[in-house]
């Protein structure tokens, strides 16, 4: 019993996490301060047999009183990888079939592998206004579709994720 009660109290904190703000970052120059969320899954699918998995991460930033909400794509063991460009689109479509849609705001960077992609990452900004941010919080996302190079990068998002997502906005909503 000892053993079982060691155990778990060791992997407690792989299989617990909470959505935070991380520690404010000050720019040394101008004195302005960036606040964000933590970075948390939002959507995630594997084949185990072939080795392939997608996934998003997602955080929100606040910089000046304008927030952004920031997508990274993640592939692994695929040819090819999304990569994004300015004034793309992100679909969110929410439980109340309401869409929001948002648009890039900036030119992605990505990293690759070699020719056949190990592991490719993708990031895009999408600048979110105060109507936009009630929009996204008043209801739970079901679905968020990514206009790529590639073409649409479709995710169905799982419930206890979608409620993470709503918690991102709400952190970030005071600064």
């Amino acid at each position: 019993m000892k053993k079982l009660l060691l155990v778990i109290i060791v992997l407690f904190p792989f299989v617990s996490s909470a959505q935070k703000l991380t520690k404010p970052a000050i720019d040394k120059l101008t004195g302005d301060t960036t606040w964000s969320t933590s970075k948390e899954k939002l959507y995630l699918h594997g084949n185990y047999l072939t080795g392939q998995a997608e996934g998003v991460v997602c955080w929100v930033r606040s910089f000046k009183g304008s927030k952004s909400l920031v997508l990274n794509i993640q592939t692994t063991n695929q040819k090819n990888f999304p990569a994004m460009n300015t004034g793309g689109k992100a679909y969110f479509k929410l439980a109340d079939n309401s869409t929001v849609t948002l648009t890039c705001s900036a030119n992605d960077y990505s990293i690759s592998g070699s020719n056949v992609a190990i592991a490719g990452s993708a990031f895009a900004m999408y600048d979110v206004s105060a109507e936009e941010i009630q929009k996204l919080t008043s209801s739970a996302l079901t679905f968020l579709r990514v206009e790529t190079t590639n073409g649409n990068f479709d995710c169905d998002i799982k419930p206890k994720n979608a409620e993470m997502f709503k918690k991102q906005f709400e952190l970030i909503a005071k600064y």
